[in-house]
Order: structure tokens, then sequence, then C-alpha cells
């Protein structure tokens, strides 16, 4: 029905007079390429099945977790060896000593780190939640997802509570910047 509209236009280098159903092959073919044009740019407009990995925060918390989980398997691989060192060893040397001080650090070690590699894992779950939702929301709205305003908030925020505790490592010395005229006026004027 559709072929049979088409008209017949002759093919080829325009010598012969025998007219052929060349044209009609074309509009075949532009018709299935315009349809199929027309399906991406109108079935394209749906929701992500999984926006999480499109989100950096969840990215970078299962990052970390999978990270903290590596150094849990690490330290109990440490402490697994200086077991068996402490086995080996003979009474009172000084292999036993090393090995009791390796094998007593990584119980100390061990608590914190699994409850790190949990407590990351957690949060990364929690996320993913969260970020489905917000991204369903987002999606309704017409908004942007993820929100690059949220990220920088929170890489401020994880920046701030991994930083140092110690004010040697906060504050910067000012000896580096005085000249030696300079550091002589200062400690005379900090002598009592």
């Amino acid at each position: 029905s559709f072929y049979e509209n088409l008209p017949i236009v002759p093919c080829g280098t325009g010598r012969s007079k025998v007219k052929t159903g060349c044209s009609r092959v074309k509009a075949s073919i532009f018709y299935i390429f315009s349809c199929v044009l027309v399906a991406f740019t109108i079935g394209c407009n749906r929701p992500h099945p999984s926006p999480e990995d499109l989100d950096p925060i969840f990215l970078d918390l299962t990052r970390r977790a999978q990270e903290a989980k590596r150094l849990y398997k690490e330290e109990l691989a440490k402490r697994d060896s200086a077991l068996l060192a402490i086995q080996r060893s003979e009474v009172n040397s000084l292999d036993i000593q090393v090995a009791r001080k390796d094998w007593i650090s990584s119980n100390q070690k061990l608590p914190l780190l699994e409850q790190k590699a949990q407590f990351l894992s957690l949060q990364a779950e929690r996320r993913k939640v969260t970020s489905r939702l917000a991204y369903r929301l987002a999606y309704e709205k017409g908004e942007e997802w993820p929100n690059p305003e949220e990220y920088q908030a929170y890489k401020t925020h994880r920046r701030l509570r991994e930083a140092p505790r110690t004010w040697d490592h906060r504050v910067p010395s000012n000896i580096h910047r005085y000249t030696k005229s300079e550091m002589f006026h200062v400690e005379q004027s900090t002598k009592p």
C-alpha cells in the first residue's frame, strides 16, 4: 500500500529509458531512517533505571567502603601472621616480643577498621535510597540532578571531618617568613 503510492523515477546514468523501482528502495530506506530517528528522540526521555550510578556522593561512599573493607582484611592477615610468628618463635626471644607487639596492635586496630567499614557501607546504602528518591523528584520537576552544590557541600564536610585535630597541622609556622634581623627582634621580644 505504501510502496504502491511511491512514484517510479528512473535510476542510473540516465542513458537507459527504462524506469526502475530504485527510488522505492531509497524512499523506504529514508522512511525507516526517519522512524528510527523519531523513536530515539521521543523514547529517550525515560528515567534512569539506577540513578545512584550517576551520584558522585554514592560513588565516593562505595569506594571508601570498599577501601575500608580491604584495610580490614589486610589487618586480619597481619594479625594471623603475627600469631603464626608467636607460635614459631622461641620463648623470650626478640622475635616473639616483636610478634606479640604486632599482634596486640592489630587486635587494637581491628574493631575500629571493622566499625569504619560497616559504617561506610551503611552510609552508602542510605545514600542509594535517598539518591533514588531525589532523582525521581528532580526528574518529575525537570531539574538538574545530581545537584553540584550538594556534592561541593559533601566534599567540604568530608574535608573538615577528616582534618587533623592537632594545632601543629593547622597553624602554619611563621619562622620561615622572617629574615635573620627580624628573627633576632622576635626572640628579644619574647624573652622575659
